[in-house]
């Protein structure tokens, strides 16, 4: 079938003008469309198009491929309106959450709550290690615990490890402050050890 076929008179100009782009430029073109199928429905197509040449080097036409992405589209709208429902949260609790890789040995995440808690910006915590993040006397069982729990998910990939403790962590002016630490280590997407703290 033709595009025309399928969108009925829906097709847009700008739609068809990519053909004369391809046919004059003799390159692929790769690029998103709104389209209105013959049934009236809205839809967003991923579209790539090329020139099609016979078996003399000759440009006969254009291939050109459409895929439905209104779906695609829909759920990624959707993680983001969630992405930022939960971030405004986090970053308008009391509580402060944050996201640690074990394997870059970094934190990804803190929220601001942290200044209220122990005294530092973000984005002096986020350059933090862990164990600095903890009180001296608390380190060695914040080692043993991190060891443990690593070890399980090793040998339990497929599931998470769950844990809630107390310790003392330090503020920015040496203090030390007693603090409910819950966290959860998991497996990224990845394949890299994190905790949701």
């Amino acid at each position: 079938k033709t595009a025309q076929q399928i969108y009925g008179s829906t097709l847009p100009e700008s739609y068809v003008e990519t053909d004369r782009v391809v046919m004059e430029t003799k390159k692929a073109l790769r690029f998103e469309a709104a389209l209105t199928k013959a049934d009236g429905t809205e839809c967003l197509f991923e579209s790539s198009k090329s020139p099609l040449y016979d078996k003399n080097g000759e440009m006969i036409g254009i291939l050109g491929v459409l895929r439905d992405i209104t779906k695609q589209k829909e759920a990624e709208e959707a993680l983001k309106i969630s992405e930022e429902k939960y971030r405004m949260i986090a970053e308008n609790t009391t509580d402060t959450i944050w996201l640690f890789n074990f394997d870059q040995g970094r934190f990804l995440y803190i929220s601001p709550a942290i200044q209220q808690l122990r005294g530092y910006s973000v984005d002096e915590a986020m350059n933090q290690t862990l164990l600095e993040t903890v009180a001296p006397a608390f380190q060695e069982e914040v080692r043993k615990g991190v060891a443990e729990a690593r070890a399980y998910m090793a040998a339990h990939p497929d599931q998470t490890f769950s844990q809630t403790v107390e310790i003392q962590q330090t503020t920015k002016s040496g203090d030390p402050v007693w603090v409910e630490v819950s966290v959860k280590l998991q497996f990224n997407d990845q394949g890299e050890a994190t905790v949701l703290g």
